[in-house]
């Protein structure tokens, strides 16, 4: 695994909700049942709501909104992208670089060689995901060939 460290430059600020004093506290169980909640939300090119579909970017993104712990939007992407533009959303979004995800995190994908090309949520054996292949927002268990695409983890922000 390649490490996502805090040296990723990044020249946008993360639209904060407030100091971690004003949020109620999160747990990494938060993050799952609302992550699961989305399971079989069509998927949609930058959507970011279960109202009009997600891709993988906006799965994370909304889990974050609706729990309240960052206000940040990445968009203008293009649907296939081999690049680090996930990592530095992630640091702007105030997400923490992990030296390994655990259950709750957000994991950068390496699906066909290259850069990060895809995003998820680990629920520790397996991983939640906008799927387009499929269609739709998913969970499955995380294989030997999921794992080995594993480029970096990240933790939500607020999250300890």
């Amino acid at each position: 695994m390649i490490g996502c460290g805090p040296d990723i430059a990044c020249s946008e600020k993360s639209d904060s909700t407030g100091s971690a004093q004003n949020r109620r506290a999160v747990s990494q169980s938060d993050i799952l049942v609302t992550a699961r909640s989305a399971l079989g939300t069509p998927f949609r090119h930058q959507g970011r709501t279960p109202q009009h579909g997600f891709d993988c970017v906006g799965l994370i993104l909304w889990v974050a909104w609706e729990l309240d712990l960052s206000r940040y939007d990445q968009s203008g992407y293009p649907r296939s992208f081999r690049d680090d533009r996930l990592l530095k959303g992630a640091v702007a979004a105030g997400f923490t670089p992990v030296d390994w995800p655990e259950t709750g995190d957000m994991i950068c994908l390496s699906l066909e060689g290259g850069g990060v090309s895809h995003a998820g949520i680990t629920t520790g054996k397996g991983i939640i995901h906008a799927c387009e292949r499929v269609g739709k927002v998913i969970e499955h268990r995380m294989d030997a060939a999921w794992r080995r695409s594993i480029h970096c983890g990240f933790r939500f922000p607020g999250i300890e």
